[in-house]
This record gives C-alpha cells, sequence and structure tokens, in this order.
C-alpha cells in the first residue's frame, strides 16, 4: 500500500511542502476568508492547498461506463509516481476487456487514453479484496437501476449494488479511507451507507490523533506571510488556490509532539500517526459477510448529460456565523473524544458525494474539461479534512474555480435536479414541436429562435423522437418517488410530465409512420438508421429506437436495422428483453441486421432515422432511392437531413416539428 490512513495522517514525516486546508474560524475570517456569491447571502470560504505530494491509491469499484472512463483520465492526468488508480469488479469478464485491445465500452478517445496508462498508474482487477484494502480512497461507481419490483417499483432506486461494495469495504478494510459516492444515488443515501459502515467497524490497534484546529489557527498566524510567500512562487497547476491559510505538517508535528506530550498524551500515540502496521485484536461487530459477494455486479454504465455551467465560483462553507460556530463547537468536541487515550479508536470512514455530469460521446472531453467538479462532504472537522484531499486530486488538472465543495445532501441531490433540468429541457421543446406540425410552424426555427436569448441558451433544444439513455428517465423517476416520499405530491406529478410528454413524443412520431403508410404496415420493409440513443455511443438503454421498432414489430412489418457501433448481440437481447415470451422468436424472425446504410435500405418502403449518427448525413440518397420500393418514404426523427433535397430526389418526407 502506497499510503494508509490519508484522512489523519501526514503521509510522510518527510513531506515538507504539503499543505491541508483548514477553516479559520475567528472573526477576522469573515473579512478575509470569505466572500458574498452574487446576490445570495450565504458565506463560502476559500482553501489553500498543494496538489498532492505523496503517494495515494485510488480505488474505482465498478469497471462499467462511470468506472472505467473517470478512472482514465484521472489516471492520465495525474502523476503517476504520486497516484495509482485501479478499477476493480466482480464480472471477470468485463476486466478481461478492460486488459485487452478490445474494450467494453467504446468512447471516442477512451482507447488512446488506456494504451498510455494501463500497465502504468491505471489497473483493472477482479481482487476485490486486495484493490479495496490497498485503496486510500474508494469511488463507488455501481449500477443503480430503477427497482422492477417491491416497494417503490418503477420509481426508487435500487441500491442493492452500492450496498453491497459498501459491505465490502466494511469487511476489507483495516485502515480508515475516504469513501465517494460516485453512482446517481437518492438524496440522503450517505447517511444510510455511514450506518452500514459504522455498524460494522473493526477496532484499530493503534490511536488516531488528529491535528487540533486551534493548533492550526495558531501556527498558521505565525507562518503565514512565509507560506504566501512560498505558494505564490509556485506557477503550475497544483497551487491552485490563493487563500493564505496553509501549514508545513512537519514543523506541525514536530510542535503538536510537545504540545500534546505536555497534557499526558503518550509520545507513542503521536509517532504512530500514521497507522501503517498490522492490527491486532481486531473485532468484528456484525455479522458473516462469507457469501457477501455471491450476487455482486459492480459494472455501472450510468452517464448523465450535462450542459450546464458552474455559476459559483468559491467553495462552502456557512450559512451564518452561528453556523460556522457549531461547526467550531462540533470540532473541538470530536477533538476531544479522539484525543482521549482510554477510548477505543475505530476504523473511520468519510463518506463524500462527487457525481458524474457525464455525456455519452464526448464523455473524455468532459472529463478533461468539466463544468463544474462538486465535492459533497458533512461540515464537521473529518469532512472537511476529506473534502480537501479530493479537492487536491482532482487540482492536477481541474481549474480551481470549477472545484467546489458543498453540502453532502445538495451536492447529492445536484445530480439529480440537473439530469431533470436537462431532459426538461427536451421535453419542452419536444411538446412545442407537436404544436408546430399543427399550424404549419418550423420547430427548428423556433429553437434558433429561443436560443439567441440570453436567458435561455440554445443547448438542449434540439427536438427529436424523444430522449433516452440510462439517466434521464431513471433520476427523473427517482425524483418524483423522493417528492412523494416527502409528501409533495405536486411536486412529483410536474416532474413525471417531463417523462410524459417524452413517451408521447415517441408514439406521436411512430403514429405519423403508421398513418403516412396508408394506415397499413403489414409485411412491409422498415429501414431503421441508428439504433442507439444518441450518436458516438453504442448505449441502447432507453433508447427511442427500440420504441420504434418494437411497435412495427407488433404491427407486422419486416425491420432492416443498421447501426454503425452497436452490435448484433446487443440488438438482439434489446428484441428479446422487449418482446413478450410467446413473440419474441416472431419478433427476431422479422428483423434482419444489416452491415450498412445500403443494405438496410434496399428494397425497402421507408427509411426511418432515429439516431443522428453523423454518416446519414452524407450518404449517396440518390442511389438509395432508387432501390427502394416506390412511393418511397422518410421520416427524420432527429432533423439532420436536408429536407429539400430528398424532395427533389422524389421522397415523401416528414420530419419532427415541421410540415415539408
Amino acid at each position: 500500500m502506497l499510503s494508509n490512513n490519508i484522512l489523519f495522517k501526514s503521509n510522510s514525516i518527510n513531506t515538507t511542502n504539503k499543505s491541508v486546508i483548514l477553516t479559520k474560524i475567528n472573526q477576522s475570517s469573515h473579512n478575509s476568508n470569505f466572500k458574498n456569491v452574487k446576490n445570495n447571502s450565504n458565506l463560502t470560504s476559500n482553501f489553500n492547498l498543494n496538489a498532492l505530494n505523496t503517494p495515494i491509491n485510488v480505488c474505482y469499484i465498478g469497471a462499467g461506463y462511470v468506472g472505467g472512463t473517470s478512472s482514465a483520465v484521472m489516471a492520465y492526468k495525474c502523476p503517476k509516481d504520486i497516484v495509482t488508480v485501479t478499477v476493480c469488479d466482480t464480472n471477470k469478464n468485463k476486466i478481461r476487456a478492460w486488459n485487452s485491445d478490445n474494450l467494453p465500452i467504446y468512447e471516442p478517445g477512451l482507447e488512446d487514453i488506456v494504451n498510455k496508462q494501463r500497465g502504468k498508474n491505471l489497473f483493472f482487477t477482479s481482487d476485490l479484496d486486495t484493490a479495496i484494502d490497498n485503496a486510500d480512497i474508494i469511488f463507488i461507481s455501481v449500477g443503480t437501476p430503477t427497482k422492477q419490483k417491491g416497494f417503490g417499483a418503477g420509481e426508487a432506486t435500487e441500491l442493492k449494488y452500492v450496498e453491497s461494495a459498501v459491505r465490502k469495504i466494511a469487511q476489507i478494510s483495516k485502515n480508515s479511507k475516504i469513501i465517494v459516492e460516485k453512482s446517481t444515488v437518492p438524496c440522503r443515501t450517505a447517511e444510510h451507507l455511514r450506518t452500514i459502515l459504522n455498524t460494522n467497524n473493526k477496532i484499530s490497534s493503534k490511536s488516531i490523533i488528529p491535528n487540533t484546529l486551534d493548533h492550526f489557527i495558531k501556527h498558521n498566524e505565525h507562518n503565514s506571510n512565509n507560506n504566501n510567500n512560498n505558494n505564490n512562487n509556485n506557477n503550475n497547476n497544483n497551487n491552485i488556490l490563493d487563500s493564505p491559510i496553509s501549514y508545513n505538517l512537519h514543523d506541525s508535528i514536530n510542535n503538536e509532539k510537545n504540545e500534546l506530550n505536555s497534557s499526558n498524551i503518550p509520545i507513542n500515540s503521536i509517532n504512530n500517526i500514521t497507522i501503517n502496521s498490522s492490527f491486532t485484536n481486531e473485532v468484528n461487530i456484525n455479522y458473516d459477510n462469507s457469501n457477501l459477494m455471491d450476487s455482486l455486479s459492480f459494472s455501472n454504465n450510468d452517464s448523465a448529460l450535462t450542459d450546464m455551467d458552474s455559476s459559483s465560483e468559491s467553495n462552502t462553507c456557512f450559512q451564518s456565523q452561528e453556523q460556522e460556530q457549531e461547526l467550531n463547537n462540533q470540532i473541538f468536541e470530536d477533538d476531544e473524544k479522539l484525543f482521549n487515550p482510554n477510548s477505543k479508536n475505530l476504523i473511520h470512514f468519510e463518506i463524500l458525494s462527487n457525481p458524474e455530469f457525464l455525456s455519452e460521446g464526448t464523455a473524455i472531453n468532459d472529463l478533461l474539461y468539466p463544468d463544474r467538479i462538486l465535492i459533497g462532504g458533512l461540515q464537521t472537522r473529518d469532512g472537511i479534512k476529506a473534502q480537501n484531499i479530493l479537492y487536491q486530486l482532482y487540482s492536477y488538472w481541474i481549474p480551481k474555480e470549477k472545484i467546489i465543495t458543498m453540502n453532502l445532501w445538495s451536492t447529492e441531490l445536484s445530480k439529480l435536479a440537473a439530469n431533470a433540468l436537462l431532459a426538461q429541457r427536451i421535453s419542452s421543446i419536444n411538446s412545442l414541436s407537436t404544436l408546430c406540425e399543427e399550424v404549419g410552424a418550423d420547430i427548428q426555427e423556433i429553437s434558433y429562435a429561443c436560443g439567441l436569448d440570453s436567458r435561455i441558451g440554445s443547448k438542449f433544444l434540439n427536438a427529436s423522437v424523444g430522449f433516452g439513455g440510462s439517466c434521464f428517465k431513471k433520476d427523473i423517476l427517482n425524483l418524483v418517488y423522493l417528492s412523494n416520499a416527502y409528501n409533495l405530491p405536486e411536486v412529483a406529478e410536474y416532474w413525471k410530465q417531463v417523462i410524459t410528454m417524452n413517451e408521447f413524443r415517441k408514439m406521436r412520431f411512430i403514429k405519423n409512420i403508421f398513418n403516412k403508410l396508408f394506415n397499413t404496415i403489414t409485411g412491409k420493409s422498415i429501414s431503421i438508421f441508428g439504433f442507439a440513443f444518441k450518436k458516438n455511443t453504442e448505449d441502447t438503454r432507453e433508447s427511442a429506437a427500440i420504441t420504434v421498432v418494437m411497435s412495427l414489430l407488433q404491427e407486422g412489418a419486416l425491420v432492416k436495422l443498421y447501426d454503425p457501433k452497436v452490435t448484433k448481440n446487443q440488438i438482439i437481447n434489446d428484441i428479446i428483453n422487449n418482446s413478450k415470451p410467446n413473440e419474441f422468436n416472431e419478433n427476431l424472425s422479422n428483423t434482419i441486421i444489416c452491415n450498412s446504410a445500403y443494405e438496410a435500405a434496399y428494397n425497402s418502403d421507408a427509411i426511418v432515422i432515429c439516431t443522428e449518427w453523423d454518416e446519414f448525413t452524407s450518404l449517396d440518397y440518390k442511389s438509395i432511392y432508387n432501390n427502394m420500393n416506390k412511393p418511397a418514404f422518410i421520416f427524420d426523427g432527429r432533423l439532420i437531413l436536408n429536407h429539400q433535397e430528398l424532395k427533389s430526389i422524389g421522397f415523401i418526407v416528414e420530419a419532427i416539428g415541421k410540415k415539408i
């Protein structure tokens, strides 16, 4: 293990330049270290820190979409001699794929990064025990699907994989760790995880002696000018904040030894602050974990779309001076308990929330140049320390103004809120598209006109057959469930309408295909261009194309399908999973999976654009038209084609949100 118990120790006594982050709690701090954010009266504090310069082990549990992409970029951007990233999963086939030339997921730019870092500071393993045992920081990036049965079925989030991962961490860990929620979870999930960890904890044979805040303040007041001069001389990305509070761990520990020794605290407790040795007299407080991993599947392919800008330039802190003083009191109460030499010191787990905001197809760019990084934690001494350690990790490549620390519950809810607001925009423009079809307006012109308004902006105003992906629907349903659980039915109904409108848009598109093909499509050949829920991904979860294909099959059509990235096996599985048991054989026999758009369109009666792949805009549609049955129809569900040009060729063109 490269480093242990980083939440409570200096990592290395020889680390003379490392700084940790503390909030200076006194009257003067309100003038120097806090400022108002725009018109918000909430006070926020700036932290001063240097990037990590002591080796640290990072572990991702879950080798799916989120864990795979996030870990790869972290390893790529962090120094390989400082940060080691290990991704673990119970799915051995997935791990073998990550260690091969055929990665289990497709994302532009991902393969190059994995090839550069794998075997250097990026590792993939199915040995969860070793990965967890060696880790200082553990990101939980497992699946959180919608429950399919039981209480909250169809709305609530299934947290069994998250809970299994946390129980495994409690079972394996021999030292304190920072646990980070990366998966999308309901608000206040961290509270439940903390309960599981605390009731399945182990007792350390070594004392955990944290530095007191009072000592830090005294030390910083004495040395703040020197530290500021040193920080100003460092012009690289690692010195990311400019607040005057920092301290030298080496000097601090030496001074603290003298101070604490005079208070009858054994000097060996201070020397053993690192807690690196093996444990004796370990006590498991609760139950048998031997079969813990039998049903555990860690793969998380969740992704979210984001184009929101961060409006805050600084980091958390207090709603008022009273809240600040309350934290101050809590810090010293915690110190008093931990400094008691007669108390038993449990392994400590600090839980943070650090949601991902990735858009499939641009995830690598989203990770390299994010709109914001949210780090939520409890505003206690240990919570703030943990936030700052994760802050340091991200500081290797993320500008300071984009790393935002905040309340733990606010961070958890922010992910759901972001996805809900983005999906709301899509449903809003799609609702207007149906009106455009009736009155003769053009939804693209409407989108352009509204997008020019700086208060609205142009992003996520593209009308389509409907949104898909793993997160939008799932997260909105989660929001609906939470609202009902807290007796807010009006709020629940408001957000549920976003999904209702999305389903309405899909069904209206499908009914138009049926109507234009003379109210019967039995035996007709329909070509489907695209099966992924969006371009530049192979992900088909909640894809509008699935709804279109299954509806056409129900009407007796012969479906000829082409997608440049989605595999044949994935298409077959989606058709089977969305068919009734007595129908999937017939549905499969009426589905032909093609190797090109030209093959799919040959001798077909209509083309349906379901995914906005770039290659569909540059096809030879004149040649395609010549090889189709007449009349030849095109239904543009993504508004990517030149409709007037298609009409001049001879196509009958139907498009979302306009009359052609």
